[in-house]
């Protein structure tokens, strides 16, 4: 995905086909069958993978030199790792407070749709 993406002038193409299929893997995770869950895991796999590695790639598309592209890094790096951390005790939470995993699982979509708005603000052919 880095590969691709940084052929390209803007990544916002690239931000939302990765957005896409990722709502797509969570809705077919909440679907009542389980002879696709591979695939729906596998596709969600690999566009979260797809994603950090457009994440790295947007610190050194986005800056001109290397001392922004350092503060930058550390900022995103900061934030997007204590999310990470955070999230699996969230999504825990939200399971024992429901007894369900429909909850859990919308929000992971809702991240998702956040994920298309902001990386089309990311995406953006500029620079920070």
């Amino acid at each position: 995905i880095p590969l691709w993406a940084a052929r390209r002038q803007n990544q916002k193409n690239p931000v939302y086909l990765l957005a896409i299929i990722e709502a797509i893997s969570i809705l077919g995770l909440l679907g009542p069958s389980l002879n696709l869950t591979g695939l729906w895991s596998a596709l969600l796999g690999f566009t979260l993978g797809g994603s950090f590695g457009l994440a790295l790639l947007f610190i050194v598309l986005r800056t001109k030199d290397t001392e922004t592209a350092n503060e930058l890094s550390g900022v995103s790096q900061s934030v997007g790792y204590t999310l990470a951390a955070t999230g699996p005790i969230l999504f825990g939470a939200f399971y024992d407070l429901t007894g369900a995993w429909m909850i859990p699982i919308l929000t992971l979509l809702l991240l998702s749709a956040g994920k298309a708005v902001t990386g089309r603000i990311a995406g953006a052919d500029t620079y920070v």
